[in-house]
């Protein structure tokens, strides 16, 4: 079975990131506005390529002990890991 999900617009990719990290339990904004904005553009606003530049962007920022997720972050994990690509 196949399900095909449409792009997010960048309001939606926000208040994606925005919800779960309240539910993972943050009380503040982890993600800087650009890094929203380039962590959208990067993944296209395919939901599944957002949550998972999210992930690895936010497993970057905890290992260089990060207090905010900037669009420098989310742009090297790009290029580091070799997020899928389209």
């Amino acid at each position: 079975m196949r399900i095909d999900i449409q792009p997010w617009q960048p309001e939606e990719t926000r208040t994606f990131l925005s919800t779960a990290l309240t539910q993972a339990g943050s009380q503040s904004a982890v993600f800087a506005e650009p890094a929203v904005r380039r962590l959208h553009e990067l993944s296209q606003g395919i939901p599944r390529r957002v949550r998972q530049l999210a992930d690895l962007a936010l497993l970057a920022g905890a290992g260089r002990a990060l207090d905010e997720i900037d669009a420098d972050v989310v742009e090297s994990v790009y290029q580091e890991l070799g997020v899928v690509e389209v």
